[in-house]
């Protein structure tokens, strides 16, 4: 067994892959209108059986992705905002 964590750990540089994460996905919202919205999806996601929490501070969306970023944890950042998604042909 310590010798599989070694390699998981030696191969993915510490950063492990989504399906080992505590937290699958980390739900935010951009403005304070979408709150509610961001409380509901994580109840949904985890009646689906994923590992999800969401973060709903008072700060700006780029300052909390980056936050989350930072403690490497591999998981999906779902953000919640007004606007529909846009795509770069």
């Amino acid at each position: 067994m310590e010798r599989f964590l070694g390699i998981l750990i030696e191969h993915h540089a510490s950063a492990m892959p989504s399906w080992l994460a505590s937290v699958q996905a980390m739900v935010m919202n951009i403005a304070e209108s979408q709150a509610e919205y961001a409380l509901k999806l994580p109840q949904s996601l985890q009646k689906q059986g994923l590992r999800v929490e969401s973060d709903l501070r008072k700060e700006k969306i780029s300052y909390k992705m980056s936050a989350r970023c930072r403690k490497k944890v591999p998981s999906y950042l779902l953000v919640v905002g007004t606007r529909g998604v846009r795509h770069k042909p």
